[in-house]
């Protein structure tokens, strides 16, 4: 398994709207070709890139242990975030924080986000919370931001 310096964690099959999940895929997928394009951060994991149709999940199992895996063998771990979803990356956020790793989470607003999730910034030096819109330059700043302080 090769070591990546960032995990970013993304809401996958939690959209009500199919239409907000492609141009929120679109907008992730043009995110981590531009990390790539940079080469200042190093490897990228990002799950959502690796679909092409939301049927294309592994099982429970196989998709746990790979993304826990990855989130271990990461550097930086990055929640995006941008509604209210049911969302196994708030499972990933958990782990990536029970491992010590640096944290971002970027959400749209704090409405957005578990109550519990709210103040981990507050409570966990290693965290970083940002809200802001989704957009291309908002997400990619903070994300740089964020990688190369």
């Amino acid at each position: 398994m090769s070591i990546n310096n960032i995990f970013i964690a993304t809401p996958i099959a939690g959209f009500l709207n199919k239409n907000d999940y492609k141009m929120y895929k679109k907008l992730i997928e043009e995110i981590v070709v531009e990390i790539n394009r940079t080469n200042i951060f190093g490897n990228v994991y990002c799950e959502i890139t690796n679909l092409d149709d939301i049927a294309d999940y592994d099982s429970p199992a196989a998709s746990a242990a790979k993304d826990f895996n990855n989130v271990l063998n990461s550097e930086y771990f990055i929640l995006l975030y941008p509604q209210r979803v049911v969302s196994s990356a708030l499972i990933e956020l958990v782990y990536a924080l029970a491992k010590g790793k640096k944290i971002l989470i970027i959400s749209s607003d704090k409405n957005a986000l578990p109550y519990m999730a709210l103040e981990l910034d507050k409570i966990y030096h290693n965290v970083t919370i940002k809200y802001s819109k989704f957009t291309f330059h908002n997400l990619f700043d903070y994300i740089k931001a964020f990688c190369c302080k």
